[in-house]
Order: C-alpha cells, then sequence, then structure tokens
C-alpha cells in the first residue's frame, strides 16, 4: 500500500506537529519553469542604459554577434520566427510605410505579425523587446540589452534576383542581361590579368543544380546596337547552390585584348575614388551609411540607348544566412525549378523616392559619393524585394567581394582588387 502523502513533523518550537503536503514533480516543474521566465525589471533597465551608452558600431557588432551565434536557437524557440537579421529599427508611420530609426537592433523575420498580447502559452511565444549579452566596460563585464524589431517574412518571399542593362552574356539562341560591377586585378606570383566582375547568375545565365559551378567561355558584349564583344566567362567565382549550403553570387570574365574601351562603356564611367576604393567592414559601413548611397542600374532593358537615373537607397539591415531569394535552376531536361538560394550575408537597401531596380540591374554596383570625388563601392545589387510598401535592394557587401576565402574557384594565392581601367 502506497504511503500517504502527508507526514507529520514536530514544529520548530518543540511544540505539537503541523501536516504538510508533499510537492509533485509536476508542480515544483512548473513552479521553477515560471521562475525561469520572470524577469527583473530594475536589471533590465540598467542593461538598456548600458547599450545606449555603447557607439554605434559596437551597437551594431553586438547585434550581428547575436544573429550569428542564436539564430538558429531563437528560430527553435520562437515558433513564428523563420529568420533573424541585424540592422537598424523600423517605425510604423502610417498603414504600410515604415520609417527608419538609426537605432540597432535584432530583426524578427516573422510568419505573420501578432496582435495584441497574447494569452496563457501564447506569452510565451511572445518575441522579447530586447536580447540580454554581456559586453565589457572598462575592466568590468556588464549586462546589455540589445534592442529587437520584427518584420513579417513577405519582403524576403517576393525577393527575386533581377538579370534579365549594361552588359549580355551570349548564348546560341539567347542572352542573359546584366550589369558590371566594377573591373578587378587578379594577382597570382607576381602577375595580373584584367576582369570584369558581376552576378553568377548573369555571367552563368543557365545555374545547373550540379555541378554548381560557374560557367566559363561564354562571350560577354555590351548591351547597345553594337553587341561589341569584349570578354569572356571564367571558372573562377563562387557557387550558387540550391542544396542550402552557403552560396556566392559572384563571377569574373577575363578582358579580351582591345577590350578597354568596351569595359569604360560597361562601367558606364563610374570611378573609384583612390584609396576609398571600397567599403572593408561593418565599421565602414556604418560610418557611410547615414549618407544616401546609389545603384548606378542599367539602361533601359527594351531601349538600350535609353539610359535611366541612379537608383537612390539607404542601408537597412545586414542579413547572415539569408534564406528566401529565388534562382531558377536547371536539374535535368525541361526540369526547371525555382528554389530559394542560402547567401552567408547580404545588405538590406531601402530604394527611395524616385527610380527603382527592375530585371536587367543584377550586377549593377551600390557605391556611395567619397569626399574627394568619385565612389566607394559598397556592394553588388543582386536582387530586389518589397517589404511594407517599399523597395529594397539586396546586395553583396563590397569586403567580401574581394576577399579570395569567399571564392570556391580561384588560382591559389591570388588576390582581387577592383581598379579603374
Amino acid at each position: 500500500m502506497a504511503r500517504a502523502a502527508t507526514t507529520r513533523h514536530r514544529s520548530a518550537s518543540g511544540k505539537g506537529a503541523a501536516a504538510r503536503t508533499a510537492i509533485t514533480r509536476h508542480r515544483w516543474s512548473s513552479h521553477v519553469e515560471s521562475m525561469t521566465l520572470r524577469t527583473d525589471e530594475r536589471v533590465e533597465r540598467e542593461a538598456v542604459k548600458v547599450f545606449r551608452r555603447l557607439p554605434l558600431a559596437e551597437q551594431m557588432r553586438l547585434a550581428c554577434e547575436i544573429v550569428e551565434t542564436r539564430a538558429r536557437e531563437l528560430c527553435i524557440a520562437y515558433t513564428n520566427v523563420v529568420m533573424l537579421a541585424a540592422g537598424f529599427k523600423t517605425r510604423d508611420v502610417g498603414s504600410t510605410k515604415a520609417r527608419i530609426v538609426k537605432v540597432p537592433c535584432v530583426t524578427f523575420i516573422v510568419r505573420r505579425k501578432w496582435k495584441g498580447t497574447g494569452r496563457g502559452a501564447d506569452r510565451v511565444q511572445l518575441l522579447p523587446s530586447f536580447l540580454l549579452t554581456h559586453v565589457s566596460e572598462g575592466e568590468d563585464r556588464r549586462l546589455c540589452a540589445v534592442p529587437t524589431d520584427v518584420v513579417a517574412e513577405g519582403g524576403f518571399f517576393s525577393a527575386r534576383v533581377q538579370a534579365p542593362a549594361g552588359i549580355a552574356t551570349l548564348l546560341p539562341n539567347d542572352a542573359e542581361i546584366g550589369n558590371a560591377t566594377c573591373a578587378v586585378r587578379v594577382t597570382q606570383g607576381g602577375q595580373s590579368t584584367v576582369s570584369l566582375m558581376s552576378c553568377q547568375h548573369v555571367l552563368t545565365p543557365d545555374l545547373l543544380a550540379k555541378p554548381a559551378t560557374p560557367r566559363s567561355g561564354l562571350q560577354v558584349a555590351l548591351h547597345d546596337g553594337t553587341r561589341t564583344r569584349f570578354a569572356v566567362s571564367s571558372k573562377f567565382g563562387g557557387q550558387v547552390r540550391p542544396d542550402g549550403q552557403p552560396s556566392f553570387d559572384v563571377q569574373l570574365a577575363d578582358l579580351q585584348p582591345g577590350g578597354v574601351q568596351a569595359l569604360r562603356a560597361a562601367l558606364d564611367g563610374a570611378r573609384l575614388s583612390p584609396g576609398r576604393e571600397f567599403i572593408r567592414n561593418v565599421d565602414d559601413l556604418l560610418a557611410v551609411g547615414s549618407g544616401e548611397m546609389s545603384i548606378l542600374i542599367s539602361p533601359n532593358l527594351n531601349n538600350p540607348g535609353e539610359k535611366r537615373p541612379p537608383v537612390r537607397a539607404t542601408f537597412l539591415r545586414l542579413a547572415p544566412n539569408v534564406q528566401g531569394i529565388v534562382y531558377r535552376f536547371i536539374f535535368g531536361p525541361g526540369d526547371v525549378r525555382e528554389l530559394p538560394v542560402n547567401h552567408r550575408l547580404l545588405l538590406m537597401l531601402r530604394q527611395l523616392s524616385g527610380a527603382r531596380t527592375d530585371f536587367g540591374d543584377s550586377g549593377s554596383p551600390v557605391v556611395i559619393a567619397a569626399p574627394g570625388g568619385g565612389h566607394t563601392l559598397v556592394g553588388m545589387h543582386i536582387a530586389g524585394g518589397v517589404e511594407d510598401g517599399f523597395d529594397y535592394s539586396y546586395t553583396i557587401p563590397a569586403w567580401m567581394l574581394f576577399n579570395p576565402f569567399q571564392y570556391s574557384r580561384l588560382p591559389d594565392g591570388a588576390t582581387l582588387a577592383p581598379f579603374n581601367p
């Protein structure tokens, strides 16, 4: 016969006895969980102050580190979350528009936004207004509260590559239209070659599911009335993969003899500033991020003689492990599928009033005016999408474009550097 749950013991005073009901494991477990989920508002208020004291670059680095290290666990913990990014907060100013607030944060990308505060078990799934981590202040380690933001996944789902337009990769019965990002000098063992840089989905128009490698030997021509051929697609570049592994949508094309003038025409006279050719890290990005950027888009797709003005844009967020941009892959004869691709890191730029990116603009350089004249390259535009009534550019940051370790195929020991042809 089971022993009763009620026992008797002597009181602390030594007189009499009191009944005690033993706590069940279920009650103990629920109590411990509720205590774990409790927050200390006093501690959190101080952690918010610690974050506000940090320089802007350090605030953004903390947000990026949280996204890099905790994205998986946060997606598991919150069932409505599909992805995380780091960037600036947004604030609703109307039914569809959201204003950018220059406060670094971790952004939750969710299936749908909830209304209200939730009840019961749903409250556990409410996304936190900040995430806690530790930072150094002098010799001390202090708790720091990194703000969060929430956006719906629709903008990412709408993202598509925008090739098919300054250059054309020629196929036997067709051509893929895109844009040239910049001229690149590839140096190995004291020997240099001149190449053009663009998206792999521009220079390798028919992306094969296997092998996911750049296609070489295709003629690259100006997208104008002359169709002047001036470069040949190279085997050097990244990979665009349909299997969920990280992709790098970049490829080089080798300049052919006598092709310098055509290369200058493809770049439409854009000049990089000596000593400030490209942004080299997140700190550089934030230093220029408060300024207005320009996406140097292609001529009119249907009328190559008609130039389009640059697209004005501003930085919003860094998005590591972006899963949502859709590409078309060839799996076999007649088997063409649209699949989302995982990018290691992309910048999300909000396009401002005026011109918009469109099909044919993949590979367009994103630049900002340099103090001494010319441009500083921010990155390579590869895709466009719409979120909260705004158009967005998805851009590979410039510091990755010239990092040899990002390339799956590049000569051993080779270095890459942009230059003005």
